[in-house]
């Protein structure tokens, strides 16, 4: 059964800080029987045993101690979300399950999770745009809030159009979205900007050109 080191939360790319503790136990309660091979398994999620870079390592096997307890410290991988835990041994009946939580690093860059494309003039870019905080890790950095602001490409705008609607949004969940935004000058090959001010200061330019049509 689970002893101790359960429903933690620690940041991808390092260990959970407490150990996960499994025991041997029985109706009548706990039972003290050293040597008894436990195996542990990572079911689901990015985590790993061993060292960092173990990173292929998903089963460990632990002997009880004195105390008829087994325990070891996982790695949370390069991914961000629940990580699940099964503990079993030979011969014994159940097993027990931790779960863990990994968070992602602070935002390090900015990316284009959706952008324009052909709009007609003054019509509202769709879908909405959306630019993502993300960790030097690729995930999306749930956990930090930022101001982002959108602009048009001063090198793709070589007419001096006019990026028309609410241009500065604040993150949530590590995202933020411009609902709003359209053109009314007639074009071709208008690309976006994104950035958000702070420490550091973050910039991403959108790939795909878009078109604002008739």
């Amino acid at each position: 059964v689970v002893a101790a080191g359960d429903n933690q939360t620690a940041t991808v790319g390092q260990a959970l800080g407490a150990p996960l503790v499994a025991k041997l136990a029985d109706n009548a309660g706990d039972v003290r029987e050293a040597g008894i091979a436990l195996t542990f398994h990572i079911e689901s999620g990015s985590a790993h045993f061993g060292g960092p870079t173990d990173t292929l390592r998903v089963d460990t096997i632990i002997a009880t101690d004195a105390q008829g307890r087994a325990s070891v410290t996982p790695y949370l991988g390069r991914g961000a979300g629940p990580v699940r835990v099964t503990v079993s041994g030979a011969g014994l009946a159940g097993s027990a399950t931790f779960t863990a939580t990994g968070q992602p690093q602070v935002a390090s860059r900015l990316s284009f999770r959706t952008q324009p494309t052909t709009t007609g003039a003054g019509e509202v870019f769709a879908p909405t745009v959306e630019v993502a905080l993300l960790d030097p890790l690729g995930n999306v950095a749930t956990t930090s809030t930022r101001t982002i602001t959108i602009a048009l490409t001063p090198s793709a705008n070589p007419g001096g159009a006019t990026l028309r609607g609410t241009l500065a949004a604040a993150t949530v969940n590590g995202v933020a979205q411009f609902a709003d935004l359209s053109m009314v000058e007639l074009g071709t090959g208008y690309t976006l900007t994104a950035s958000a001010a702070g420490t550091p200061a973050l910039a991403a330019l959108a790939r795909n050109p878009f078109t604002i049509g008739p």
